[in-house]
């Protein structure tokens, strides 16, 4: 991704990315899995669940990254960078399809460098590869990110804004109505961000993972926008399990916002698939999400 401090991601390593995806007991098996499980429990789930699979960025920087068809590809020709991404697309959509997961669809691919500066020439058709197969194509750029408010152009077709708050302390909770603006102004929609400091720090971090939620209910984004979720790879299982009452209760608020979010009204323009598909604000259905002030251990 851009700003990497790593050695590119060669052929074998984006292979290795697409078989643990789909291994047996990780990835999407058992994501499937886990809600075969749980259906025993609650019931059969109301529809499936949407998937967006990682498309990795082929870095301009990396000339063997491996070979197609007996031609060893360089990443300084954009031609080769497209090729290594229809690869990339076309072996993973095989993977899915000999899957053929019971309770899940697969919504598109996910850009993963969080800017553009790179990557604007190719994106474009790296996004045609993408809806020819009927799929969409997601982004998630970081605050000031190159290109981010002119996404549509480099066909992204749903994007979400990182407010980038939480991690910085010396950050104001100003930056989350700017980020709030910025994404209504350009049509995205927001994520939410936090990791495991909100339960080792709480003094310093657990008022801003509150910060995302009640800024979020005060600028429309709770009731009236598209959703993405960062958690730092193992917060919310920390939470979970966590034996700080307080920890587990910020646990609860959390699930407590997705499930409203997903059970919105079925008039909603937001209904079934608020949190997945559409990109930016659009007008909320007749039922709201409870505030998080209301909830018992908010701060």
């Amino acid at each position: 991704m851009s700003g990497q401090s790593h050695d590119p991601a060669r052929q074998e390593d984006w292979l290795w990315l697409i078989e643990r995806n789909f291994a047996p007991g990780s990835g999407v098996p058992a994501l499937d899995q886990a809600i075969d499980l749980a259906s025993e429990r609650l019931g059969a789930p109301e529809r499936p669940r949407q998937v967006i699979l990682t498309l990795p960025q082929p870095i301009p920087s990396l000339r063997s990254w491996g070979t197609l068809d007996g031609h060893a590809l360089d990443f300084a020709d954009p031609k080769d960078r497209v090729a290594a991404c229809r690869w990339h697309i076309e072996t993973a959509l095989a993977k899915w399809n000999a899957l053929r997961p019971k309770h899940l669809e697969l919504a598109g691919f996910y850009w993963v460098a969080e800017d553009s500066h790179q990557d604007a020439t190719i994106l474009p058709e790296v996004a045609e590869l993408i809806h020819a197969h009927g799929l969409r194509f997601f982004w998630i750029p970081y605050w000031r990110a190159e290109g981010a408010g002119d996404w549509s152009r480099l066909g992204f077709d749903t994007v979400y804004q990182q407010p980038n708050h939480f991690f910085h302390p010396e950050v104001e909770d100003e930056r989350l109505d700017e980020a709030c603006g910025f994404a209504r102004r350009h049509h995205m929609g927001l994520e939410f961000e936090c990791d495991r400091r909100a339960c080792k720090s709480p003094d310093t971090y657990r008022p801003r993972l509150y910060s995302y939620l009640h800024a979020f209910e005060a600028d429309g984004v709770r009731d009236g926008a598209a959703m993405a979720y960062y958690e730092g790879g193992g917060a919310l299982l920390d939470m979970f399990h966590s034996s700080d009452m307080k920890c587990r209760a910020d646990y609860q608020v959390i699930v407590d916002w997705v499930i409203a979010r997903q059970s919105m009204g079925p008039n909603s323009s937001a209904a079934r698939r608020m949190d997945y598909l559409p990109s930016g604000f659009y007008n909320p259905g007749p039922q709201g999400v409870p505030t998080i002030s209301s909830k018992e251990g908010a701060p």
